[in-house]
């Protein structure tokens, strides 16, 4: 009995630890292009987006969507969103604005379960070049500083953008263990009592 008990929870435990399988997850973002906290020169044309499985389709019906917006919180989509199997595109009309984008994003994945995320990239505009002539530079303790801050900032803004939250992602196995626990305890008791 002693032993059932030890193997039951090594198998439990082995059910809980594993990694996720397909079955059980959603689809969640893969890549995009542009990246998740990238800093570009110029607007790109496209933004493209991957996930781990591919989006659920209903006929006309806009289950994924895609909306980009500038700086300034304007839609700079097309409102033109296609699906490829697993990826979702939309292309961007031009702009020179520079700044901050964000990326929002609804899709349904085959399983039927609606997934939304958010992320951000920016885009640098280009300053007017003028030639300054100036004697050799120097760096100061306050520019290094805040060189320093400014790239802490962006490592942790990515970090945000790329959270994965793991009880969302093994809450269906946790429960499928205990029920799977419960459904063992349940068997054996019986199995005790029938003998008796």
């Amino acid at each position: 009995m002693k032993r059932t008990r030890t193997t039951l929870l090594v198998v439990l435990i082995l059910w809980i630890g594993l990694p996720l399988p397909l079955a059980f997850a959603h689809a969640g973002l893969v890549s995009s292009t542009p990246k998740s906290g990238a800093r570009l020169t110029a607007l790109p044309t496209e933004v493209k987006l991957e996930f781990g499985e591919n989006l659920l389709t209903l006929g006309d019906a806009q289950t994924n969507v895609m909306v980009v917006k500038d700086p300034d919180g304007v839609q700079i989509d097309r409102s033109d969103s296609s699906i490829s199997g697993r990826f979702l595109s939309a292309s961007l009309d031009p702009s020179d604005k520079g700044g901050t984008f964000t990326v929002d994003w609804r899709i349904v994945s085959e399983d039927g379960h609606p997934v939304e995320g958010s992320y951000q990239f920016s885009v640098e505009s280009s300053p007017t070049v003028t030639a300054v002539v100036s004697p050799s530079p120097t760096l100061s303790s306050s520019s290094i500083a805040s060189s320093i801050a400014s790239s802490i900032a962006s490592t942790q803004e990515i970090a945000d953008g790329e959270e994965i939250n793991f009880w969302k992602q093994y809450q269906s196995r946790i429960l499928l263990g205990v029920l799977f626990l419960v459904a063992i305890i349940i068997w054996i008791r019986f199995k005790k009592h029938s003998k008796e």
